[in-house]
């Protein structure tokens, strides 16, 4: 893929910005500039900075992993796991029927997506650091600022990568003859550039919001990612003592009503996406909607709707039941608005309840089975259903990860990434047919592999 690249006004800079993020082409594939951007322009004044950060949110919102798009994780791992069904034909050119038969190859359309639509990301996340970095032209506290998101934005796609792939390639440069012969990072190392990342986040941003809409993340979004981080790495005390934190700020709370959780001015959002115009629904309004079965696209899966209890009243107001000559089709209604009626809905990316949650697991893992179970209590009670007592905590786990999936289906990709972290991914054996064992990370894009042969050995079984 060719870019020229030329001494550029602000204009100019946000469309070869916005070019560089919606590209399909790889970050690994990027020839030689003729030129390097010239940003000096850019980066003099504030507001020139805040709309170059926009470009950027402009391309989470539309086609990254965070997106409620068919891009996105809460489409694709929900098909992946047991919480989607995929109605669209054999041979979809999505991929996404073959993510829902687990028949994932290496030249899948969306997996090949995933990896694209982050590393082209990461490439211009990488390249607002630098430059931002290097200039003198703004004020120290504005600065600040826009590192601390930046640095927040590169932390949760690697995070999400790492997650996806294992060893990775882990660049913060945007010279393409390093990026072109990337090697794979072990992912070890991968989480503790991360976790560096999402410190400097912290220690940049503050509680206060950028926007009352919190369409942009606070210091305390980082702290839940880096409470996420400790979960996956196994430091339990760290996840519970940053998540208790998060639990415990007065800027958030539980919605007792749970028809606001998935409204705008909800208490518990963390970090949330607007739609691109006013009065848009969401993405995930748009995907999930159909009221004829059967669907054209995904719907939730029977099974495991109709195992929830009829008095959860997530299922009564999160969940609707479409009927059709004798037969039945679920599908999300947790975004309820669609074009040209929604004035109170965005895209939550975070919300309180994920702190909770990541509460209850770092106590169940410390064997403080009481205290999690009265955490865990809480989301029960608020859903409806009556508390938990006198259990265990084998059981306990059992619990929460079935809670997991009735509070964050469809969100992106849950189901996947909360089996995974508790080793309870074999699950998918007695419910998916073609699950395998390596199906616990996508393979590496064929394409990519060809690019670079460093990215060898493909993942174990593909």
């Amino acid at each position: 893929m060719k870019k020229i690249y030329k001494q550029v006004n602000i204009k100019f800079f946000l469309i070869v910005t916005l070019l560089i993020i919606s590209s399909c082409e790889s970050l690994i594939e990027t020839e030689s500039p003729n030129n390097q951007i010239g940003t000096n322009e850019v980066f003099e004044d504030t507001t020139m900075v805040q709309s170059a950060l926009a470009s950027i949110y402009t391309a989470v919102r539309n086609t990254s992993m965070f997106s409620g798009s068919t891009d996105g994780l809460g489409i694709g791992l929900s098909l992946y796991t047991d919480e989607l069904d995929c109605y669209y034909p054999l041979g979809h050119s999505s991929g996404l029927y073959d993510i829902g038969q687990n028949n994932v190859l290496s030249t899948n359309v969306y997996v090949g997506k995933i990896w694209n639509n982050a590393y082209t990301l990461l490439y211009a996340i990488n390249n607002f650091i630098i430059q931002l970095e290097k200039t003198r032209s703004i004020e120290e506290l504005d600065k600040h600022i826009y590192l601390g998101e930046a640095y927040f934005l590169r932390g949760i796609i690697y995070f999400n990568l790492t997650q996806l792939f294992g060893d990775i390639p882990y660049t913060k440069e945007t010279n393409y003859q390093l990026n072109s012969v990337l090697k794979k990072t072990n992912k070890k190392e991968v989480l503790e550039l991360i976790e560096s990342d999402f410190v400097q986040a912290m220690l940049f941003l503050s509680d206060n919001y950028r926007s009352n809409l919190r369409i942009y993340p606070n210091k305390t979004t980082a702290k839940l990612l880096l409470s996420k981080l400790y979960l996956e790495t196994n430091q339990f005390q760290k996840a519970e003592e940053y998540s208790k934190e998060i639990v415990n700020n007065p800027l958030y709370q539980l919605e007792k009503d749970i028809n606001k959780v998935f409204t705008n001015t909800s208490k518990g959002v963390m970090w949330q996406i607007k739609p691109n115009a006013n009065n848009n629904a969401t993405l995930e309004a748009i995907n999930f909607y159909f009221e004829q079965g059967p669907p054209q696209s995904f719907a939730l899966n029977n099974k495991w709707v109709e195992q929830m209890d009829e008095q959860d009243l997530r299922k009564k107001e999160w969940i609707k039941t479409i009927n059709n000559n004798g037969k039945k089709w679920y599908r999300p209604i947790k975004y309820k608005k669609l074009n040209g009626q929604n004035t109170d809905e965005f895209s939550i990316v975070f919300r309180i309840e994920e702190a909770y949650f990541v509460y209850i697991e770092s106590l169940v893992y410390q064997n403080k089975v009481d205290e999690a179970t009265n955490i865990l209590n809480s989301i029960k009670t608020r859903a409806g259903l009556a508390k938990l007592s006198n259990i265990n905590k084998d059981d306990l786990i059992k619990e929460m990860l079935n809670e997991m999936q009735y509070e964050f289906f469809t969100e992106q990709g849950h189901r996947f990434f909360d089996l995974k972290r508790n080793k309870q991914l074999e699950r998918m054996t007695t419910i998916k047919p073609n699950w395998k064992e390596y199906h616990l990370l996508l393979p590496y894009p064929e394409k990519e592999i060809l690019l670079n042969g460093n990215l060898k050995p493909q993942n174990n079984g593909y």
